[in-house]
């Protein structure tokens, strides 16, 4: 996304000071001033905040108010909802309490994952509900075939997880109720196959190496 800048200060000079040096430099220094600060600023706005496909840290907090979506909420990170060992006044509840954690789950997200979780909240927030919609915008942000989901026909869906490294993070994304589903629908997360199967892969290149697949019961 780019913004189109289309000041031109210079179009302002009429026929009567066309010849006036002092003044036409003038403008030339201010035109090249807005060219270099004024557009760079909105195209990197527009870049860094406006697209929630693009943006940086700054930019995914403040569409982390948009979308009510509290990844950048300091004040929960180190909150605990429970007495732990070694916490209290002078160490109170020294034999009370469990074992405690001074962060929350969101310290270990990167920028690039709180991304594909905002994205995720806004799809929610959008989508038409049909599974292929859903396995299309899953592709996008996850990679062809890394994540995606079965519509059981019962009121209920499989997400399958086929690379072990999103465990976590699905399990994350989870928590915060962001698998995209039609209202009323349960979900289910199972971990995939690692074999490729056939007829699967990009542009089904595996047609004649794999073999069959078995489905989620």
């Amino acid at each position: 996304m780019t913004y189109k800048c289309e000041i031109d200060l210079l179009s302002a000079i009429d026929w009567q000071r066309g010849n006036a040096e002092k003044l036409n430099e003038l403008l030339r220094l201010k035109q090249a001033w807005y060219d270099e600060n004024h557009c760079s600023f909105w195209n990197n706005w527009a870049v860094d905040v406006f697209d929630l496909r693009t943006a940086n840290e700054f930019g995914l907090s403040v569409w982390s108010v948009i979308l009510d979506l509290p990844l950048f909420d300091q004040s929960q990170k180190s909150r605990l909802d429970y007495p732990a060992i070694f916490f209290g006044g002078f160490r109170k509840n020294f034999n009370n309490g469990n074992f405690g954690k001074n962060a929350s789950s969101l310290d270990s997200l990167t920028v690039e994952q709180k991304r594909i979780m905002l994205q995720l909240k806004a799809f929610i927030m959008h989508m038409r509900s049909s599974t292929y919609e859903i396995n299309q915008k899953l592709s996008y942000l996850f990679g062809f075939r890394q994540v995606y989901v079965l519509d059981n026909l019962d009121m209920s869906y499989t997400y399958v997880i086929n690379d072990a490294n999103l465990n976590s993070f699905i399990d994350i994304i989870q928590d915060y109720d962001l698998l995209p589903r039609p209202n009323c629908v349960g979900v289910d997360v199972v971990a995939g196959s690692t074999s490729t199967p056939y007829l699967f892969g990009d542009s089904l290149k595996n047609f004649e190496y794999g073999n069959f697949h078995i489905g989620i019961k």
